[in-house]
């Protein structure tokens, strides 16, 4: 029976634009033989399931997502177990800012 792999790192561009499609990579810190199960939450309350080493292939995986609206979203990729396969080792994250950010709020008085 082989290992599982084990995810390293999400890539992901800093900034993007509402509406246009950004590549979202998830790459190995090991390779496994083993099936496992992977999710990718993109931080807008939507996500996408990988059966890595079965239906969806080998570490990396590259996706492409769009946001719909200006905000900074934090893209997670996470082991999860999808049927039989068991849940992939490890995760990562990155944050993404859409649009531009949000001025800070200067009428906060501090004391």
């Amino acid at each position: 029976m082989g290992h599982r792999p084990e995810i390293g790192n999400l890539q992901a561009p800093k900034t993007a634009k509402a509406g246009q499609p950004i590549p979202i990579t998830v790459t190995a810190r090991k390779d496994g033989s083993s099936g496992c199960g992977l999710v990718v939450s993109f931080g807008d309350g939507s996500d996408r399931q990988f059966k890595i080493n079965g239906d969806d292939g080998k570490l990396p995986v590259t996706m492409e997502h769009a946001y719909k609206k200006d905000g900074k979203y934090t893209v997670r990729a996470s082991g999860r177990q999808i049927t039989t396969s068991k849940e992939c080792k490890g995760s990562a994250s990155a944050v993404i800012q859409v649009g531009e950010p949000k001025p800070a709020n200067k009428s906060a008085k501090s004391k």
